[in-house]
């Protein structure tokens, strides 16, 4: 039974899935069912001298095979099931006629009752109500037609055996078709326990793949704490400082960088294409870069920028692949003997504080240029130095676009830099370590219970005074300590 069910379904789109495979089976298997009882009840016709249904029973039967050999060509499961319950139909509807109609209480058109049933097992449930609503048509059509009582057209001598083996033949062809269909159903339920057990070894092979990719980044976010600046090493070159870097992901495409090279200081906050493992990729890259320059002794910030575009698309090819990545970047250098600060920006602002003579605080922002580092683009321009006198204690902060893009307040709205503006105006008095506390905590708020961080965060906040007050204020506190000595 096996090879002859793959006969009739060799067509590869009858096991495109287990689902189409299990109806067109189920559809093939009722219709050499059904042609083998049309060949044991035409023999009976034959034996009841009924020629209308040998003809019938004759053609449905050649109806059936026909109905099994059309699954091997594209026609849909639906359609060729539909086509199963048509001939079933058309069958019970004829009999049913010559065999006295409703008048003389057709011993047939009980079996109308077994095409919706048919329809329901062999397509779906909107087949199978079409069906009924076509059984009751039909049955109507007959009782209109059958004003006069129909006469019967097999041997009525045979009546009582045609009743009996009509019957139990619609009993056995019940029970057969359900069997299939219990047997359909088990290599359904087996199936699905199959695909139950491949899912939960895929799972486990994904779960071990997992672990091994984040035992990967774990081991890059290593690789990356590493070029980044220690604390002792922020501490030592800017003392009044803090850094508030929170990555999206476990690395980051956000990275800080500071040096120092003689008198000369430089503090940059980077911001690279993407977050996450990309965006790791470029900070290594850039920090490499920026290393590269500073150790040429190049100072002026405006160069550095060119000279670190010139190097992300060497190393990138990006003439020739035509990738766009890159990154924005705030980079300050500042020269304590000088007591001047030089800011050039690609894409990212660099803000600070100074009170005025009556204390008063005033917060000014230098935009950086329009144009980010990386990218093949045509007509760049070389980068911008603005230059600062530093006359008195100053804050600055510079800083990626992560907090000021993160969505959260009561209306899902971006942080935005105007806010930012606010929330250093309002801090810039305390203790570093306390900015970067209420920072932090300005985030939590923000992003609340219904937000989630969508970008790696940087902000980097230090206080620059010129160095003859360091200086006053380092002979104060000798000479303080002295006299608080010799007191004693």
């Amino acid at each position: 039974m096996r090879k002859i069910l793959d006969f009739f379904l060799e067509n590869p789109i009858r096991r495109k899935d287990d689902k189409t495979y299990r109806q067109a089976r189920l559809i093939v298997t009722c219709a050499l069912i059904t042609a083998l009882f049309d060949v044991f009840y035409t023999i009976i016709s034959i034996i009841a001298d009924f020629p209308q249904g040998v003809i019938a029973l004759s053609l449905t039967c050649a109806s059936y095979i026909t109905n099994a050999f059309l699954f091997r060509t594209n026609v849909s499961n639906n359609i060729l099931g539909n086509m199963y319950c048509a001939i079933f139909y058309v069958l019970i509807m004829v009999l049913g006629y010559y065999t006295g109609a409703i008048g003389n209480h057709s011993i047939i058109l009980p079996w109308l009752t077994v095409v919706p049933a048919i329809a329901l097992l062999l397509v779906n449930r909107m087949s199978a109500w079409t069906w009924l609503a076509i059984c009751v048509a039909g049955f109507s059509a007959l009782s209109l037609i059958d004003k006069e009582n129909t006469p019967v057209f097999y041997n009525m001598e045979h009546d009582a055996i045609l009743t009996v083996l009509l019957y139990s033949g619609l009993g056995l062809i019940a029970l057969i078709i359900n069997s299939v269909f219990e047997a359909n159903k088990s290599m359904a339920l087996t199936a699905l326990e199959l695909a139950h057990e491949n899912i939960k070894d895929q799972n486990k092979e994904l779960d071990k793949k997992n672990q091994k990719i984040l035992s990967s980044i774990n081991y890059s976010k290593r690789i990356q704490n590493a070029i980044l600046p220690t604390d002792e090493k922020v501490k030592t070159i800017i003392p009044s400082s803090f850094i508030f870097f929170k990555p999206k992901d476990i690395v980051s495409g956000d990275f800080y960088w500071i040096e120092k090279r003689g008198s000369t200081s430089f503090i940059a906050a980077v911001d690279c294409t993407g977050h996450g493992v990309p965006g790791a990729f470029m900070s290594l890259i850039g920090n490499n870069i920026l290393r590269e320059i500073v150790s040429l002794n190049i100072t002026s910030p405006n160069i550095i920028l060119d000279r670190l575009h010139e190097g992300v698309t060497r190393v990138l090819q990006q003439h020739k692949t035509k990738n766009a990545d890159g990154m924005d970047v705030s980079l300050c250098v500042f020269d304590e003997k000088t007591n001047t600060l030089e800011f050039s920006g690609a894409k990212n602002p660099l803000v600070y504080i100074e009170e005025d003579d009556l204390g008063k605080p005033q917060l000014i922002k230098l935009k950086g240029d329009s144009q980010c580092i990386g990218g093949a683009a045509k007509n760049r321009r070389p980068f911008t130095k603005h230059t600062l006198k530093i006359e008195r204690p100053t804050f600055f902060y510079i800083f990626s676009d992560g907090l000021q893009d993160q969505f959260g307040g009561e209306n899902c709205t971006k942080f935005m830099l105007s806010r930012m503006q606010e929330l250093f105006l309002s801090i810039y008095t305390f203790d570093f370590e306390y900015q970067k506390q209420i920072i932090d905590k300005t985030l939590n708020d923000w992003i609340g219970l219904r937000e989630k961080q969508i970008d790696d965060i940087l902000v980097v906040g230090f206080k620059l005074e010129p160095t003859e007050v360091k200086t006053r204020y380092s002979t104060f506190t000798m000479s303080t300590t002295y006299h608080m000595v010799s007191n004693r």
